[in-house]
């Protein structure tokens, strides 16, 4: 939502956002059927012009709301436009499939990405330094592994310190 008036704003952040707020808030979201303000309210949003009865003292002049009308009428026509482009970008990819039963499909099964691991690795796994290796050389290898492939290495009884 921002990034679609960021151009009319031109650094003046402070004045508009309250401004954006209130259309985001006011604006309705086909995600949950209503508007955020009326979800957690219970009543639609008030625009700025029914804010003030005919008679009141007006804090502000009507030009000012005037302006803050036609800045939400931007930002909601913005929104609908990036609404409307993220629906195009996803339409290009879907299309409505239908099965009937006993029908033939074929089932594409994409490998698996990445590396299955048992057991740890990483760096809480002991480091192997083989006799005449230089240290670049060190291997990873789990401590069982160690353990069934080099019994010698290994004594029965843990070692007293």
């Amino acid at each position: 939502m921002l990034r679609a008036c960021v151009i009319d704003f031109q650094g003046n952040w402070d004045d508009h956002l309250p401004l954006v707020e209130l259309a985001y808030n006011s604006s309705h979201h086909s995600s949950f059927g209503m508007a955020p303000f009326e979800a957690l309210y219970g009543r639609r949003c008030m625009s700025l012009v029914n804010w003030f009865e005919v008679g009141d003292i007006a804090l502000i002049g009507p030009e000012s709301v005037y302006e803050a009308i036609e800045k939400v009428r931007l930002i909601r026509e913005r929104l609908r436009m990036a609404q409307s482009r993220q629906k195009s970008y996803f339409d290009v990819r879907r299309r409505d499939l239908e099965f009937e039963v006993n029908d033939w499909v074929y089932l594409k099964i994409l490998p698996m990405k990445g590396v299955m691991r048992f057991g740890k690795k990483g760096k809480l796994s002991p480091q192997v330094l083989w006799r005449n290796h230089q240290v670049e050389n060190a291997t990873w290898e789990a401590e069982a592994d160690m353990k069934s492939g080099y019994p010698n290495l290994f004594p029965s009884t843990p070692i007293q310190a």
